[in-house]
């Protein structure tokens, strides 16, 4: 069942558009780079994470694949940013915080498990 939800969320990923960003139309450039930002952040630090707590060679992978996509997706924003003059807050949202956290507590053996449906309800 892991797997399919870690394919799930690589799919996702290769779903994001053009035309689907464009939904977020009503958002400031200020909002965006902030949401953008905390994302990428939650991304990164889960996937390290996954790295470090995983038993399972599918889900480090994955969280390798995670970590450089969304460190290439860091960059990319931090330059677009910097372009537009808008600021990167450096610290993720306390949303994506207690995210992280509860994953990096997770002592009930399903790390995996928890992982994926992160990453999967991240790209939804």
């Amino acid at each position: 069942m892991y797997f399919v939800k870690v394919l799930l969320a690589a799919i996702a990923i290769g779903l994001i558009s053009p035309g689907a960003m464009a939904q977020t139309a009503t958002t400031s450039p200020q909002e965006f780079v902030k949401a953008a930002a905390s994302s990428d952040m939650f991304e990164i630090q889960s996937s390290e994470l996954a790295l470090r707590k995983s038993k399972t060679s599918r889900v480090k992978e994955f969280a390798r694949m995670m970590i450089k996509d969304h460190t290439n997706s860091s960059k990319r924003l931090i330059a677009a940013a910097k372009k537009d003059d808008v600021a990167v807050a450096p610290e993720m949202t306390s949303k994506h915080a207690a995210q992280l956290e509860a994953l990096s507590n997770d002592s009930s053996g399903a790390f995996d498990n928890a992982y994926v449906d992160a990453q999967v309800a991240a790209h939804q």
